[in-house]
């Protein structure tokens, strides 16, 4: 779609933010009044060239904290993103899972041995909390858990990243990533105005089976999904991922949540 054309589109249906961008990267928002077909347009440009930096991706995790006691992931993998949350000293209590029992316990070590450094984490096996198993049946058990050690509002920042990647993870017997479970296990949870949502690696969300045979589904069936449960949720596309958030959540920031000080 020539570059004239798609703006216009994007500003008559009346998306909430765009940036200039290349066809391989796109960065904007939307709601539930959007239609997946607006979604899957909008997003069309997505491609594996669009990624972006660890410290990126940092800093987008801590901005989205506000009130939320809880940092939950799925997918642990080799901790990257467990130790740089750990390092931050924002979380009151963080929670992994990882499908794959090698990973699992190198992580556990590893993990555990760098909390211990921590002013906030002295005591890492009362607030880091390290799963394993299948993300899609325990993530509902580190929700409960994550709310059964909040002193507040028991809001969580979920960061869904569990599938199949390399030869050394797990989960390549499945034809596709746990997300669909794992966001209907949020969208669900008893504290669902408190949570933000973010998934990661968007450019793989193809609908179609990719180099690892697993099928990434499209980001048009989230949006619908998620709009299914969470009538008022809202969409911001940022830095290979999606955030998402329920509008009528605790008046606050942008995603609903007060910025602790």
């Amino acid at each position: 779609m020539p570059r004239a054309r798609r703006s216009r589109f994007l500003q008559s249906a009346l998306f909430l933010f765009q940036v200039p961008c290349t066809e391989s990267y796109v960065e904007a928002s939307f709601d539930c009044s959007h239609s997946q077909s607006d979604v899957d347009q909008l997003l069309k440009g997505y491609s594996d060239s669009h990624r972006r930096e660890g410290r990126q991706k940092d800093r987008m995790l801590l901005s989205l904290r506000g009130n939320r006691s809880s940092f939950i992931e799925t997918g642990t993998n080799h901790a990257k993103t467990l130790m740089s949350v750990l390092s931050a000293e924002q979380f009151d209590h963080v929670f992994s899972v990882e499908y794959s029992p090698m990973l699992h316990r190198l992580a556990s070590r590893t993990v555990l041995q760098h909390a211990e450094t921590l002013p906030r984490y002295k005591q890492p096996n009362q607030r880091v909390h390290l799963y394993l198993g299948d993300s899609g049946k325990v993530i509902t058990t580190m929700l409960s858990d994550a709310a059964a050690t909040s002193n507040g509002p028991a809001g969580a920042v979920c960061w869904l990243d569990a599938h199949y990647s390399h030869k050394d993870t797990a989960g390549n017997d499945q034809k596709e990533p746990p997300l669909m479970l794992e966001l209907r296990a949020v969208l669900t949870d008893q504290f669902w105005r408190e949570h933000v949502v973010i998934i990661d690696d968007l450019r793989m969300w193809t609908g179609r089976p990719t180099n690892d045979h697993q099928i990434y589904p499209r980001p048009s069936r989230v949006h619908q999904e998620t709009c299914n449960l969470w009538k008022d949720a809202r969409f911001r596309v940022s830095n290979d991922a999606m955030i998402i958030w329920p509008s009528a959540a605790a008046k606050g920031n942008q995603y609903g949540a007060t910025v602790r000080r």
